[in-house]
């Protein structure tokens, strides 16, 4: 019948007459059986689950903590870290200072204090790059920023398993941290009107060359 037929109108070529030649060409294979021969060769795969992003937790952040813009700006006081530690080899991530106050960024352990009111790096859990543009470890600097951090200023941080690094602006400080053991979370903490913009993905600085943007660990698999 009419319906069960499909019919395929192209132009081919120009003609003299019409300026162009209609090609008709007839498909015999009746529709309803051209879709059962389709359906009966889809296999359907398993379910596909998308794994929640990159952002900060809050369900281990410290109480006076607020997080806004889908967990990736902190504020308040206290401290919070990423919902996954650092798994893959090479990681990189980026902070944006939107307001200035006291503030520290860098990696903690699990046994990090999120609720003390002292900043990050104050003891063996974190190492931390503070606002006075030093890294501290055990409440102690380790290294020095040459540059001071403004506000608007971008902070790059990369972390391979054996080294944290500080890139400012896109530009690379020159100040290792090393030393760093067990599982680690990227980590931050602000205080005093200090207000942090997170970013795990779309950064505004490209990650240096073997770095990328943090994975969960299921997605490495």
């Amino acid at each position: 019948s009419a319906h069960s037929r499909w019919t395929h109108q192209r132009i081919c070529s120009f003609g003299p007459a019409s300026k162009h030649l209609i090609c008709r060409i007839q498909i015999n294979e009746p529709i309803n059986g051209f879709l059962r021969s389709l359906l009966s060769a889809y296999v359907p795969g398993p379910p596909v689950t998308l794994a929640p992003p990159v952002q900060l937790d809050n369900a281990t952040m410290g109480q006076g903590v607020v997080l806004v813009k889908n967990g990736r700006r902190i504020c308040g006081t206290g401290a919070a870290r990423a919902n996954c530690p650092v798994s893959q080899d090479k990681a990189y991530w980026e902070v944006k200072l939107q307001s200035c106050g006291s503030w520290g960024i860098g990696l903690g352990t699990v046994r990090c204090d999120l609720e003390s009111p002292n900043n990050l790096g104050s003891d063996a859990e974190s190492w931390a790059l503070r606002d006075d543009a030093a890294i501290y470890h055990g409440n102690q600097p380790v290294a020095k920023l040459p540059d001071p951090v403004q506000e608007g200023d971008v902070i790059g941080l990369t972390y391979d398993h054996v080294t944290l690094e500080v890139f400012l602006n896109g530009k690379p400080m020159h100040t290792p941290v090393t030393g760093i053991r067990g599982t680690v979370f990227p980590t931050f903490y602000v205080d005093d009107g200090a207000i942090l913009d997170c970013a795990f993905a779309a950064f505004a600085f490209g990650p240096p060359a073997g770095f990328r943007e943090l994975i969960k660990e299921k997605q490495l698999l």
